[in-house]
């Protein structure tokens, strides 16, 4: 007779955030610490709109710890969260992430021209989404 003493897993770091987009954002994160005696088979990823309910956003098995999200609404404010799973079953949530707005990383680039000769300038900006130049 064989007994298997397995139990979830404990729960992965806090996910971070990179690569937002108007409608996706990448989210990685670290596995648990604890797995519960048993290794980590994939894990499921929760999304919700600021203070919004929470639903699954992935509908196939993340075996990696890096997952892209997409089908977000522009303009609108999201937080994450990761679960590990094991045979025993799912574990805890990690901790939620701050909320993060799905938008196109476009902005301002300040520009500093400096006229050597006579050590006047003149700073400039450019608006990355337009492409405008003011003075």
């Amino acid at each position: 007779m064989i007994f298997d003493f397995s139990v979830e897993p404990g729960a992965p770091s806090t996910p971070l955030v990179a690569d937002i987009t108007a409608n996706s954002m990448t989210l990685s994160w670290q596995p648990p610490s604890d797995d519960g005696g048993s290794p980590v088979i994939s894990y499921t990823i929760e999304k919700r709109e600021k203070y919004g309910k929470w639903v699954k956003a992935n509908w196939q098995p993340v075996t990696d710890t890096t997952f892209t999200i997409g089908d977000l609404i522009e303009g609108q404010e999201y937080e994450f969260r990761v679960c590990a799973e094991n045979k025993a079953g799912p574990g805890k949530f990690s901790e939620a992430t701050v909320p993060h707005k799905a938008k196109n990383p476009y902005g301002k680039c300040w520009i500093l021209l400096l006229d050597l000769q006579s050590f006047f300038y003149k700073r400039l900006v450019l608006d990355l989404e337009t492409w405008r130049l003011y003075v």
